[in-house]
């Protein structure tokens, strides 16, 4: 073959793999790193993205970062309050097959927006003094905003059974969060059993501020516990290092885990 032909053949597939991943959606996206890690983890999730014409997509799982352990899990006994029986939580990841995902690549060819999306798969049920179905889990994105705006509303998605959406009121401006509401029972042949398993998602994009370098982006996801039905989430605040959240006083953080992602290595120049 000609070099001349050789030469129109490679552009046509620039050209072709530009128009697919032009104007690709935050929900296209979402749902196929969504599914991706459900069915085989972090390599399922990239190729999921491949399979969209995003070219070598960043896709890190871990769980052994930044956990912070809750206080020691009860077998039996109620808490000293006698106000619940030991219940369920999602074990801590370090000990269990729970783990994290982040990803990233650039948009649509862009010097300036990465798209970043964060996964948690959570597994191995563990009894604990308190209900991890009373209070939300969270899940998303700490960044310096001074250097990144967030470009829209992120999108937020749960496993079946459970439910996940995006959060905005009393949370900071360097965070980009949602709330993941974990399902409290399922019942296998008529008898109830602990929490399900769950995979929550959530994908933003971030464009970077005039004369501003491209800071560290951290994905986290924070469970947490309640001891009562009015357990809550008060604030979520993000930075370096991950959200973080705020509790009212009838609930507490069981764990939280994030990793960074480098968005140099996805903007031209940098």
């Amino acid at each position: 073959m000609a070099a001349g032909s050789v030469a129109a053949l490679s552009t046509v597939g620039t050209v072709s793999a530009a128009r697919r991943t032009h104007g690709l959606s935050k929900q296209k996206v979402n749902k196929a790193f969504h599914r991706g890690i459900i069915q085989d983890g972090a390599a399922g999730a990239r190729a999921n993205l491949e399979d969209l014409g995003i070219e070598d997509p960043t896709v890190k799982s871990h769980n052994d970062f930044s956990v912070q352990t809750d206080p020691e899990t009860l077998a039996e006994e109620t808490d000293d309050a006698g106000r619940v029986s030991p219940e369920y939580k999602y074990g801590d990841p370090e000990n269990t097959d729970s783990k994290l995902y982040v990803s990233q690549h650039n948009v649509d060819g862009s010097d300036d927006k990465v798209r970043v999306s964060v996964g948690m798969a959570l597994r191995d049920q563990k009894l604990t003094a308190g209900h991890a179905f009373w209070c939300d889990d969270a899940i998303g994105v700490g960044y310096n905003n001074s250097d990144w705006a967030p470009v829209g509303n992120p999108v937020v998605r749960a496993s079946k059974d459970h439910s996940a959406r995006f959060t905005s009121d009393d949370v900071g401006d360097d965070a980009l969060a949602g709330t993941v509401n974990i399902k409290d029972h399922y019942e296998v042949d008529g008898q109830q059993t602990s929490l399900p398993s769950a995979t929550a998602t959530l994908s933003g994009v971030f464009r970077l501020r005039d004369g501003k370098v491209p800071s560290t982006l951290w994905g986290s996801y924070n469970h947490t516990l309640s001891i009562s039905p009015s357990g809550a989430i008060s604030d979520i605040s993000g930075g370096k290092g991950g959200i973080s959240v705020g509790l009212n006083t009838e609930a507490r953080k069981a764990w939280s885990i994030a990793d960074s992602v480098d968005p140099r290595n996805e903007l031209p120049g940098y």
